[in-house]
């Protein structure tokens, strides 16, 4: 895998949240993300389940934000129907973030791995991966979603570790505005 350099975005670019509902708190973190998103920068942006979106509408967007649980450390039915379109996606110039949710104890040998799945097909299809987030704080011995040391992505286990996801979003959501160039509103 590799990291492409960062490049700006539009002025107003098209942001899309598109959320595995496999996952009650991929949902919920994906809401999550969209209400603090909106604070900081104020962008308007879509929010829909997967299963209501044709997989070819994400090329539309300059943004997306692609929320998968790992189901077993494979992707949940919802994405796994969807991937074969998505694939063939040619998202060249457009940053993809991506969000999951998992349990670090229950599959401590398959954290996380829908994301690496998923940023492995992202980066084939040209997009520029955006939102690294860092492995401390989380105890799992391997997972497809650690490139160079890092999650491709924001790891958030509802499970084990509830209380942390609402920081990890906060701190995610600003730092992508911070990656992407977005303005931030004052007092946000």
């Amino acid at each position: 895998m590799t990291l492409l350099p960062a490049r700006s975005l539009p002025a107003a670019p098209r942001v899309g949240i598109f959320y595995s509902a496999a996952c009650k708190g991929t949902g919920a973190a994906a809401h999550d993300l969209a209400d603090a998103l909106f604070s900081l920068t104020g962008l308007s942006l879509t929010l829909a389940e997967l299963t209501r979106t044709a997989p070819a509408d994400l090329a539309h967007y300059d943004a997306l934000l692609l929320g998968c649980p790992t189901c077993g450390g494979e992707l949940p039915p919802d994405w796994a129907a969807a991937f074969p379109a998505f694939q063939e996606l040619d998202l060249a110039g457009r940053a993809v973030g991506l969000f999951g949710c998992d349990d670090q104890r229950a599959s401590p040998r398959t954290f996380q791995d829908a994301l690496g799945i998923l940023a492995e097909a992202a980066q084939v299809s040209g997009a520029r991966l955006v939102g690294s987030t860092a492995v401390a704080g989380y105890d799992f011995s391997d997972s497809r979603a650690v490139f160079r040391g890092r999650f491709i992505g924001l790891a958030l286990d509802p499970a084990t570790q509830p209380d942390l996801s609402g920081d990890r979003v906060r701190r995610w959501v600003a730092g992508l505005a911070h990656e992407l160039g977005w303005p931030i509103r004052l007092g946000a």
